[in-house]
């Protein structure tokens, strides 16, 4: 059975307030560095500006599928049978079988949440690629102002010092050269399959970084002791 609700499109709109912590800014190591473009892409100025325009301008998309979300929840608390607050698959199974009409339901206003969501992820797409476009040409302007010879994922590396990483600098890099983005997607344009794989990434990193920030907001204020 299908997730309860997708939210990964909506994330990156309801966060992209959130300040991402860059690492610290360090030079690079023997000639090489290291980056993940997720984070840079993330943590671009014209990014954080442009997820707030999409969530203001797809609002009523967004809280339609809030709403929709609420009410698969509501409906799925049905199918568990052994109150654990969790469907499993057997639990799925059976109520295919026992109560189709429910599964329906579930099923089509899953539906819905795709279709509302879908402008909202088009647009985030076609930002992110805009970003993408201008990356290569970052990381060559950060290698040649830092004598770089070679930038490396941090998939391609089993240890590195914290000096290695350029994020902050190719972060800086990408700002300039694309200090705006643009929401409004060309008709027929279809996302490349690094942008789909990028912009997963990068709502994962806000949305991470959002529960940070929660859970430190969450943290009580330490008394300070009065004075006499």
């Amino acid at each position: 059975m299908k997730t309860m609700f997708k939210a990964a499109a909506l994330a990156g709109a309801a966060i992209a307030g959130t300040v991402l912590t860059a690492a610290p800014a360090a030079a690079q190591v023997g000639g090489l560095a290291a980056t993940d473009p997720a984070q840079v892409v993330a943590g671009s100025s014209a990014l954080l500006t442009a997820y707030k325009q999409i969530a203001q301008t797809y609002s009523a998309q967004a809280a339609t599928a809030s709403q929709l979300s609420t009410e698969i929840q509501n409906l799925g608390k049905q199918l568990d049978t052994n109150g654990d607050n969790q469907i499993s698959d057997q639990e799925a199974a059976a109520a295919r079988t026992s109560n189709p009409a429910l599964i329906q339901q579930i099923d089509a206003k899953e539906k819905q949440i795709s279709t509302a969501q879908q402008p909202i992820l088009t647009a985030q797409l076609y930002v992110v690629e805009q970003l993408l476009a201008q990356f290569t040409a970052a990381a060559q302007q950060v290698s040649a102002d830092k004598k770089i010879s070679a930038i490396l994922s941090p998939e391609a590396l089993i240890y590195a010092p914290p000096a290695i990483d350029v994020t902050p600098a190719l972060t800086a890099a990408l700002n300039a050269r694309v200090p705006t983005a643009s929401i409004t997607v060309p008709a027929g344009w279809q996302p490349q399959r690094q942008t789909m794989q990028i912009h997963q990434q990068v709502a994962q990193i806000m949305i991470y970084m959002a529960r940070q920030q929660q859970q430190q907001q969450a943290q009580p204020t330490a008394t300070q002791p009065q004075g006499r």
